[in-house]
């Protein structure tokens, strides 16, 4: 089988801002070929390690841009080019005349970690300071990698990486919205300080602990992979979606209510789908007889809604999710098995799902159809399946409750106070030149909702004109091939979009549309439903997910390869199979 001439995945993603990294191969040598993407939010994934990330989650824009707009000084002056801890020449100096320093805001973030990697100049020390709720601060001697005088911290340490660089860390517990960064002439007091110090490569991080310098410009179009159940990851493509709760991890906030239990942070040092330790504990009252809950109100429009939160299992085993409309008090309630990740009692107006996450947690979700008007979600605590019997002296832990208008759950939208929109991801182009007239795509895919159409992948000329793979979803479940010239090849196809990984491969003719070919799992699919008419453009990029804002990305691609020529079907049938 021949080369292909632009690859994704596979077990090799690498992505920066504003695009995807593919790649192509010449002998044993690898290239990059890449592809346009942008989101303009942030987003979260699953990493390799199976936590919950924020990518990026290095909240620092231009984390080592120190010369950006984003950075601000204070009677301080920075020069770039020096010599880096990492062999490079992208490192700085930070020069004070009287207590001068280098900042940057942030928009009230809590529980984080500051690191920077820093080296001694004409002063040894350098002061971290947090601002906030309440103000934390570090000092640290550069000329002997020793912790000076620290106050407001949860946590504090340096680490040597050589050739007289440390990466210095402080962590706190509060709510953030400025970090500053200060030379200093000792270890306890910047005062007066007129010198300079090196420093490379800052970050900002949730958690109590500096995790590996994840780089950053603008922090928003960087493509996710994510490596929930599958060791190799996938390139994450989803819809826009919104999480409608409010405080989707402060279930003791007063915008959730609860009856006969009680809420409580999380004492037992249980690392939440994140790896932090910010997950809550809901324990059953002693005193009463029937199940306790937590729940929220919500005002619906007549639309699918899915509703999911992460929960961990202390003593009750199981959790009952519920919904119910203000107006009929009818109490549609699904059971879910946290010690073993089962479905329990489903109600037949739901779909359910229970997945497994990091650590014991499983994320629960039902999908229900809804009226207009307004609905409570419930969270019941239960001690057997299809049980609504209390549960004394007994409890859970809960994450991340997410609620979003569509059919299924997407991936975790932190909340912390309101509304929080994560913007459709959008693969775009990448230069392609076909031989003859012909190329093959091939797509390892897993998607859900087939309930609107999207292109999945195909070639464009740069403008508006594309052939590519298509789903109707709309049209009695087709797919095939389109031509935005009407120029439409579909076949009947309904599991596509079901849930399941699936294998596409399919040869292109830009001189006659009716000698394409398809392979799904395998098997040669037989090209019907044939319309419009047949004609040759020029094809110079290929592209990947939907070209327009009204077409739904695919949820997750595991694979992809392009051919510049035709495969024969006994490559295809090969390539395909599952």
């Amino acid at each position: 089988m021949a080369e292909p001439t632009i690859q994704l995945g596979g077990g090799n993603w690498a992505g920066k801002t504003d695009n995807l990294l593919g790649y192509y191969k010449e002998g044993e040598r690898f290239y990059k070929q890449d592809f346009t993407f942008s989101r303009s939010t942030t987003g979260t994934y699953t990493d390799s390690e199976g936590y919950i990330q924020e990518m990026p989650y290095n909240k620092l824009t231009y984390s080592n841009d120190f010369s950006n707009a984003a950075w601000g000084t204070s009677s301080a002056t920075i020069s770039s080019g020096e010599s880096g801890y990492d062999g490079t020449n992208n490192a700085w100096s930070l020069n004070s005349s009287s207590e001068g320093y280098l900042f940057q805001y942030l928009t009230n973030e809590t529980s984080n970690t500051l690191s920077i990697y820093a080296k001694a100049g004409s002063v040894n020390n350098i002061r971290l300071r947090f601002f906030g709720t309440s103000n934390g601060e570090g000092y640290f001697n550069l000329s002997n990698g020793t912790k000076g005088t620290t106050s407001g911290l949860a946590d504090s340490s340096i680490e040597n990486v050589g050739n007289g660089w440390y990466r210095c860390n402080i962590s706190i517990n509060t709510t953030i919205s400025l970090v500053r960064i200060y030379p200093s002439v000792s270890s306890s007091s910047s005062s007066g300080t007129n010198g300079f110090v090196y420093i490379q490569n800052a970050q900002v991080n949730s958690g109590t602990s500096a995790k590996t310098y994840f780089p950053t410009t603008t922090r928003l179009n960087m493509p996710r992979v994510d490596y929930l159940n599958n060791s190799n990851g996938s390139l994450i493509l989803e819809p826009q979606r919104s999480n409608l709760v409010t405080y989707s991890e402060s279930f003791d906030n007063a915008y959730w209510s609860n009856t006969r239990v009680t809420i409580t942070a999380n004492t037992t040092l249980t690392l939440d789908p994140s790896g932090e330790n910010s997950s809550e504990l809901i324990t059953q009252s002693a005193s009463d007889t029937n199940g306790g809950a937590f729940y929220r109100f919500f005002s619906f429009s007549a639309a699918s809604y899915t509703y999911s939160i992460f929960v961990k299992m202390k003593d009750v085993s199981f959790i009952s999710i519920a919904e119910t409309t203000s107006a009929s008090g009818t109490v549609r309630r699904s059971w879910f098995n946290i010690q073993n990740g089962t479905l329990g009692t489903i109600n037949s107006a739901h779909t359910a799902k229970i997945e497994s996450y990091q650590n014991g947690w499983y994320r629960c979700s039902i999908t229900f159809t809804a009226t207009s008007g307004s609905y409570s979600i419930l969270n019941y605590l239960s001690d057997a399946d299809n049980s609504t019997t209390a549960v004394v002296n007994k409890g859970l832990y809960v994450y991340g409750a997410q609620l979003e208008q569509g059919s299924y759950a997407t991936s975790y939208i932190p909340t912390s106070g309101s509304s929080v929109t994560r913007n459709a991801d959008v693969a775009g182009d990448s230069n392609f030149t076909p031989s003859s007239n012909k190329a093959t795509l091939f797509i390892e895919i897993k998607g859900d909702d087939n309930t609107k159409n999207r292109n999945v992948c195909g070639f464009r000329n740069g403008t508006t004109n594309q052939y590519g793979l298509y789903f109707w979803g709309s049209d009695n479940n087709k797919f095939g091939f389109n031509s935005w010239s009407n120029d439409s090849y579909g076949i009947t196809n309904s599991t596509i979009f079901d849930g399941n990984t699936h294998k596409i491969a399919a040869v292109f003719d830009f001189s006659d549309f009716t000698q394409n070919v398809l392979y799904i799992d395998g098997v040669k699919q037989t090209i019907s439903q044939t319309r419009g008419t047949t004609s040759q453009r020029s094809q110079n990029k290929v592209s990947l997910s939907a070209p327009s804002p009204d077409e739904k990305p695919i949820q997750e691609v595991i694979n992809f390869k392009c051919f510049n020529t035709a495969l024969t079907d006994a490559e295809l049938a090969a390539l395909t199979t599952l």
